[in-house]
Order: C-alpha cells, then sequence, then structure tokens
C-alpha cells in the first residue's frame, strides 16, 4: 500500500552514532524487519 515513516530521537547527541530498526507488524500479525540503519549525529556548527 506504501507508506512513509520518520523518527525523532530526541536523546541522539552530535558526534555520536546511533543503530536503528524498523519492525512493520501487518494487520495479521506478520512482521518484517528494515535495517539496521547506522546513522552519525552531525556535530554541532557554531551558530
Amino acid at each position: 500500500m506504501g507508506a512513509e515513516y520518520m523518527l525523532a530521537d530526541p536523546s541522539a547527541r552530535p558526534g555520536k552514532t546511533y543503530e536503528y530498526r524498523l519492525i512493520e507488524i501487518e494487520a495479521w500479525g506478520t512482521t518484517r524487519e528494515y535495517g539496521p540503519y547506522r546513522l552519525r549525529m552531525a556535530a554541532d556548527r557554531p551558530g
């Protein structure tokens, strides 16, 4: 059917690397796992 997912991680800190997985649970109970996605947060830039 198509979907779009977003994740906000307020605990993520600049300069650190994080790993995320998306687990999709369908209406009839089957699951699909996507990832892992490894993301490095950009360092703070002076304003």
